[in-house]
């Protein structure tokens, strides 16, 4: 049979002197191997035998798969990507907001704010005008040095 009884697993924890705590966690890790690294094709009578060899050889100790994750660490994952898409979204919200703001002064080149930009770029920017006036702008108006 595939199922492992309370009985038999407490007989384990005995003989390996291995605390419930850590042969639960051995188990969750050897379910882990056999379903998600595919290991059952390694698996001659069942799994319940399988798992107890490992112990043997092992003298009572299933190693954790490099790949396992608990639920927590699941968890944490999940609430870290949660957190770096707020924080990503957060970032384009600010963008979009700041383009707005420089396409609304470039809207109005009778403004102040729209003076106080174009005094801040190069004469060349100035005299040459169209794109390039344009260009220096954004430059100036996102901070990224003098142009």
């Amino acid at each position: 049979g595939e199922g492992l009884g309370e009985g038999q697993a407490q007989k384990w924890c005995q003989q390996f002197e291995v605390e419930p705590d850590k042969m639960k966690s051995q188990l969750d890790w050897a379910r882990y191997d056999l379903e998600v690294n595919g290991r059952r094709g390694e698996v001659k009578k069942d799994t319940v035998s399988w798992f107890f060899g490992h112990l043997r050889t092992t003298g009572g100790c299933f190693p954790r798969p490099v790949n396992y994750k608990s639920a927590v660490e699941l968890r944490a994952e999940a609430i870290e990507q949660d957190l770096a898409q707020e924080r990503e979204a957060k970032a384009r919200i600010l963008a979009v907001e700041a383009e707005r703001q420089f396409q609304r002064i470039l809207d109005d080149p009778n403004g102040m704010d729209y003076k106080n930009l174009y005094e801040q770029v190069s004469g060349f920017a100035q005299e040459e005008g169209g794109d390039f006036l344009v260009h220096a702008l954004r430059a100036a108006f996102f901070g990224e040095g003098k142009q």
